[in-house]
C-alpha cells in the first residue's frame, strides 16, 4: 500500500492560484519572394538576384523584353537574338545565362511557366520566346544568375529569369515609335497601348488589356561594305 502525506507546505503550495503570463505577439511579417517555387524558410538560401525596372529600362532607351534580359552581363554564348534567321527557330529571341544555352535557361512569369517557342533551337534546345512577352505591362525583371536546378529541374542549370507582371493598370496609356538606320535602308515600327479599369483597394478588382506591335526592317550582308 502506498501512502501519501500531505505536510503545510503542500496545502499552502495547492492554494496559491497559478499565475498565467501571456505570451508576447510576434508582430514580425513573413516575406515571400514572387517566383519562389516552394514557401519554406529551409529552402530559401542567398543567391544572385539582378532586378531590372522598366524604369530604368526605358531611360536606356529598351523597349522590349529580349533586349532587356539580352542586356545583362550574365548573358553569353548561346543566347539568340532576333535578326539570327538562318537557324531552326528564325525570328525566336532567347537567353543563354552563363553560357550553358538557351535550354537550360528557364524563364517564368510571375514564377510560372510559359510555354515554348514552336521551333526549337537546333531542332532540340527548347526555350521561351522573349518576343512574345509585351514590355509595357512588365513592372520588373528578377534574374537568379546562380544555378536553379535542385528548384525548378535541369532547364535551370544556367539560371532563372522571373518576369514579374503590372498587378493592376487603370487608364489608358500608350506609345508610338520609329526609326530607321543611318544609311535609310531600314527602319523600326513599334507602337502600343494598354487600358485598364478597376481599383483593388476601393473595388477589390482591376481588369486591363495590352497590344503591342513591332516590326524590324531586314539588312543583309550584301547591304554593308566589308568592315575595314
Amino acid at each position: 500500500m502506498l501512502a501519501q502525506t500531505a505536510g503545510p507546505d503542500a496545502a499552502s503550495a495547492s492554494a496559491t492560484t497559478p499565475t498565467t503570463t501571456t505570451a508576447a505577439v510576434d508582430t514580425a511579417e513573413t516575406i515571400v519572394v514572387t517566383g519562389s517555387l516552394f514557401r519554406r524558410s529551409n529552402v530559401e538560401t542567398p543567391s544572385p538576384v539582378t532586378v531590372l525596372t522598366t524604369e530604368t529600362l526605358t531611360r536606356a532607351g529598351i523597349t522590349n523584353i529580349a533586349d532587356a534580359v539580352r542586356s545583362i552581363s550574365a548573358d553569353g554564348a548561346g543566347s539568340i537574338s532576333t535578326g539570327f534567321r538562318n537557324g531552326f527557330s528564325a525570328g525566336g529571341s532567347a537567353v543563354s545565362l552563363r553560357g550553358l544555352g538557351v535550354s537550360s535557361t528557364l524563364v517564368v512569369i510571375d514564377g510560372l511557366r510559359s510555354a515554348n517557342f514552336p521551333l526549337n533551337d537546333d531542332g532540340h534546345n527548347a526555350y521561351v520566346d522573349l518576343n512574345s512577352i509585351p514590355f509595357s505591362i512588365v513592372e520588373r525583371v528578377e534574374v537568379l544568375k546562380d544555378g536553379a536546378s535542385s528548384t525548378y529541374g535541369a532547364d535551370a542549370i544556367g539560371g532563372v529569369v522571373n518576369l514579374i507582371m503590372k498587378k493592376q493598370f487603370v487608364g489608358v496609356a500608350g506609345t508610338v515609335e520609329g526609326g530607321i538606320s543611318e544609311k535609310g535602308d531600314s527602319g523600326r515600327k513599334r507602337a502600343n497601348i494598354t487600358a485598364g479599369y478597376g481599383d483593388y483597394q476601393s473595388s477589390g478588382w482591376n481588369f486591363y488589356v495590352n497590344a503591342e506591335y513591332q516590326k524590324d526592317g531586314s539588312i543583309y550582308a550584301k547591304d554593308r561594305p566589308f568592315p575595314l
